[in-house]
C-alpha cells in the first residue's frame, strides 16, 4: 500500500505513468486544490478548469490513483498509476467464446 498526494493505493502491481515538467510549479494551497471542478489560476475566459479534474475521474474509474510533487521555480511531476491487468489464459472453457446462433 502507497498513500500519495491525491488518494491511496493499495498493495498490488500499478503501471505508472509520469509526466514532469520544468515550469513554475504550485503552492501548497495551488497544489491541493488541483483536481477541483472549475478551479483554475488562468484569468478569465483563458479555461475552464476541468482538465485535471477530467483526468482524475478518468483515471479514478480505472481503479487508479495520482501523486502530484511541486516546488515553486522547479517544476512539476505527476504520476498517474493503473493497476496491472494479467493476460486473459490463453485456453478457454467449452463454449466460452464461441459464437452461438439463435
Amino acid at each position: 500500500a502507497q498513500a500519495l498526494s491525491h488518494g491511496n493505493l493499495p498493495a498490488g502491481r500499478y503501471i505508472r505513468l509520469a509526466v514532469r515538467d520544468s515550469g513554475s510549479g504550485m503552492d501548497q494551497a495551488t497544489l491541493e486544490r488541483i483536481f477541483e471542478p472549475f478551479f483554475t489560476t488562468k484569468p478569465a475566459g483563458h479555461g475552464t478548469g476541468l482538465g485535471l479534474s477530467t483526468v482524475h475521474g478518468i483515471v479514478a474509474a480505472h481503479r487508479g490513483a495520482v501523486d502530484v510533487k511541486s516546488q515553486l521555480g522547479q517544476g512539476t511531476t505527476f504520476e498517474i498509476y493503473f493497476p496491472q491487468i494479467e493476460p486473459a489464459s490463453a485456453q478457454t472453457d467449452e463454449g466460452e467464446g464461441e459464437a452461438t446462433e439463435v
